[in-house]
């Protein structure tokens, strides 16, 4: 429902935002007025704009708070990270249009890539079962909307509508993927249960011969981020399959597949010291393709840069 009302709120909470990130730490004394204005618009039920809008303020309230001069921030900006993400959380759960999901998504990954560690153990194990069933609910709309494209009174620009929510849903796999690897990157060792099932149960899944290229790039973007942020060290039973699956898809009909795969060859250039050498010539190999210039640039540029030292 758009009204002047809801136009007005939305303008006011691009303006907040505009404030704070101009301001960044001197904004810090009016953080707490200003989270209690924008968190109940995050669930506001009338306008997806309004909650798109709400979500993607709240990271720039931790970016206030860690730009302060305050000698306890990083504590503050924990506690509020950990209220943000479980409020952004509860209107996911409940919202029903993927658009506004993936800027949920998104919006937790930007919270958790701005405070940086601030998670135990048991809350990153409640989080990774979140992310893993918010996977499940968005596959089985996808296959409520190949079921629904067969019925026998749909027509055909119900069929676009059902195409276009598929798209969005593969977008919105993207955005969780992205979010993974913010895990990653930020919680290192806590991880790693995690990563493990996505690579027992998802990877299983995604890989397969008939699967579609933009899940193969979902499934690549989970592998480069455990490559770039987790490591042999941290993953060693699980370096050989991950390495095997970049060479795989390197040469890939799909370009956004191969873009992924050699990207995270680069990474793996510089990731695996000594251990790249076994497998350095058929990297080469598989990225070699001259009609790919700009997929492979990356790739060749670590793996050039990985010779020379």
């Amino acid at each position: 429902i758009n009204t002047s009302y809801t136009q007005d709120a939305e303008v006011a909470i691009h303006m907040i935002s505009i404030f704070i990130e101009e301001l960044q730490g001197l904004y810090i004394d009016f953080i707490e007025p200003t989270a209690k204005l924008i968190i109940p618009m995050v669930n506001f039920l009338t306008n997806e704009n309004i909650r798109k809008a709400a979500a993607k303020a709240l990271p720039d309230l931790i970016e206030c708070v860690k730009q302060s001069s305050s000698p306890k921030k990083d504590e503050i900006a924990g506690t509020m990270a950990r209220m943000f993400i479980k409020e952004v959380w509860e209107a996911l759960h409940t919202e029903h249009d993927p658009d506004v999901i993936i800027d949920q998504i998104l919006a937790v990954k930007e919270i958790i890539d701005r405070s940086g560690r601030f998670l135990g153990q048991n809350e990153i194990e409640e989080l990774a079962i979140k992310i893993l069933q918010s996977l499940q609910e968005s596959n089985q709309r996808k296959l409520d909307n190949e079921v629904s494209k067969v019925a026998e009174d749909v027509e055909e620009e119900e069929i676009d509508i059902l195409d276009k929510d598929t798209c969005l849903e593969n977008d919105l796999h993207i955005a969780i993927a992205e979010l993974c690897g913010s895990l990653f990157k930020t919680h290192k060792e806590l991880t790693i249960p995690f990563a493990k099932i996505i690579f027992k149960e998802i990877f299983a899944k995604v890989f397969q011969p008939q699967q579609t290229g933009l899940m193969l790039k979902f499934g690549l973007f989970l592998v480069d981020d455990m490559i770039e942020h987790l490591g042999c060290e941290l993953l060693p039973e699980e370096w050989p399959a991950l390495t095997q699956t970049l060479l795989q898809y390197a040469n890939h009909s799909h370009n956004a597949v191969r873009q992924a795969a050699c990207y995270g060859i680069g990474v793996l250039a510089t990731k695996a010291g000594g251990n790249f050498s076994a497998i350095i010539d058929l990297s080469l190999i598989h990225i070699s393709e001259p009609t790919r210039q700009a997929e492979i640039s990356y790739a060749v540029f670590c793996l050039k840069k990985k010779n020379e030292k």
